[in-house]
């Protein structure tokens, strides 16, 4: 089971093996962080902290890597299928960039359509 702890003065990511009740300290920072997304496929963490966004292994010493930033980022997860890294985003439409076909809605972009869930 994966889990923070907040402490006086950190916030600790922490495993616990259910089957021995072991925990284990994976990563610490100053606050908890915005969103955290745990990749068991990886090893990895990616998070969300401010307007930025993270990564770092669980590796004991590991230290986070800036992955960039999250303005306009909505949501973000790890595919179950491939293992990488996903995010969602909100665009902005109107009738003049989007084509309605079947009961469809689709958001034209230059000479692509991508299909909008609604």
């Amino acid at each position: 089971m994966f889990y923070t702890e907040t402490t006086a003065n950190a916030c600790q990511w922490r495993l616990l093996d259910a089957r021995t009740n072991e925990k284990r300290t994976v990563h610490e920072t100053a606050q908890c962080p915005d969103k955290i997304v745990w990749d068991v496929r990886h090893r990895e963490t990616v998070y969300t902290k401010s307007d930025s966004i993270h990564i770092v292994s669980w590796q004991a010493g590991s230290r986070p890597v800036d992955l960039g930033s999250r303005i306009g980022i909505e949501d973000l997860w790890i595919s179950r299928d491939t293992g990488l890294l996903r995010v969602a985003f909100l665009i902005k439409t109107t009738p003049k960039n989007t084509v309605s076909e079947r009961g469809a809605t689709y958001l034209c972009t230059r000479d692509t359509a991508t299909r909008s869930r609604r």
